[in-house]
């Protein structure tokens, strides 16, 4: 009776374990030391813009002679700031994309783009996929000297992946449980 309990103890033990290795658990991504692309486009007129660079601790990418428009990158988000003057000849929508967003130490995927402050009435569409975003934003038409800021915060998922040691642990014990099993079954 002993034996039939420490086995089931042992396999129920070890297929939670595996569970839990396997299993995606979320976090805020890191992008600290990704190379990542980021372009910004508008229609009116026809401007199309892109730079790749490398995350440190705080990015920020000017666009347009004067700096009207701007991307600040960190290690988990992202700001969008877009100052009135000079460059008020652009009109209609702007469209920011990050992509090449890649994790692999765990390996990740974007699971959710959230805007944290600014107004959202002039956000148009946020989208993703696992390893990019877009924003897209609405004509501003700002005054000059009139300053107008995004914040967004990027969650990512991580795939777990067990340690060696752990799954060779996980499958002795697997290995002892069904070997006590089928040895009490045959005799």
């Amino acid at each position: 009776m002993l034996l039939k309990t420490l086995t089931k103890l042992a396999l129920g033990t070890a297929i939670s374990s595996i569970g839990f290795m396997v299993t995606n658990t979320p976090t805020q991504a890191a992008l600290l030391g990704d190379t990542i692309g980021t372009r910004f486009q508008t229609t009116n007129p026809a401007i199309d813009l892109s730079h790749n660079v490398s995350v440190t601790s705080d990015i920020e990418i000017n666009y347009n002679l004067i700096d009207m428009f701007s991307i600040d990158i960190d290690s988990e988000s992202f700001d969008i700031k877009y100052t009135g003057g000079l460059g008020s000849f652009i009109s209609g929508n702007t469209k920011w994309t990050l992509s090449d967003l890649d994790w692999v130490d765990p390996l990740g995927f974007i699971t959710d783009v959230t805007l944290t402050s600014g107004d959202e009435d002039l956000v148009h569409d946020i989208s993703f996929t696992d390893n990019s975003i877009m924003i897209e934003l609405l004509d501003a038409n700002l005054s000059p000297g009139v300053t107008q800021t995004w914040s967004f915060d990027i969650q990512a998922k991580y795939e777990s992946t067990p340690e060696p040691a752990t799954i060779l642990g996980l499958l002795t014990v697997t290995g002892l449980g069904l070997g006590s099993r089928l040895k009490r079954n045959v005799g």
